[in-house]
């Protein structure tokens, strides 16, 4: 049995609708697929963001520590560096002025240390906090891209309703 072009042609004419109602199925699946995978790799990427800042975050706490530990190192060699000097000039290390000038070196090596690490915390706790938001914002852009693609199908399906609806009154 030979096909001839007439008959392909009568064919495709004759199942138009449902040729047009595969393509249009086809489209709404892809539409679909794409607000998905649009939502999820903006997760994938609000959370690889939000590694970037809890590292920062630990970075931050890391650094003020080896800042702070730099800083009462070299206030003690400051104090060592101010008894030497009082004791060769014949002053008297454990009484009076020598004492109040360890201490004073010593309190505010230990107060600039202090607050160094309290910066870091600062710092770091703002980075978890810039990792959560960035997180909540993933999260919330993959729902959307659900919410997304479930609006796309269901107003697909509407209007399929709409247009067999139309169909059915004009047949009969």
């Amino acid at each position: 049995m030979a096909v001839t072009g007439s008959a392909i042609v009568g064919w495709v004419a004759t199942n138009a609708t449902a040729i047009s109602a595969v393509a249009a199925v086809g489209g709404v699946a892809a539409t679909a697929y794409g607000q998905i995978e649009q939502g999820e790799q903006a997760k994938a990427a609000a959370d690889y963001n939000a590694r970037v800042q809890e590292n920062a975050a630990a970075y931050d706490l890391d650094a003020a520590n080896a800042r702070a530990a730099k800083i009462r190192k070299a206030g003690a060699i400051q104090q060592a560096e101010a008894s030497a000097s009082l004791a060769g000039s014949g002053v008297k290390l454990g009484e009076g002025s020598a004492v109040d000038i360890n201490r004073t070196i010593g309190q505010q090596s230990e107060l600039d240390a202090v607050n160094t690490m309290l910066t870091g915390k600062r710092n770091s706790e703002s980075s978890m906090d810039q990792a959560g938001l960035l997180r909540s914002q993933g999260s919330n852009a993959e729902w959307s891209g659900y919410i997304g693609a479930g609006s796309t199908i269901l107003g697909a399906a509407s209007k399929g309703q709409t247009l067999a609806a139309g169909w059915k009154s004009t047949r009969n």
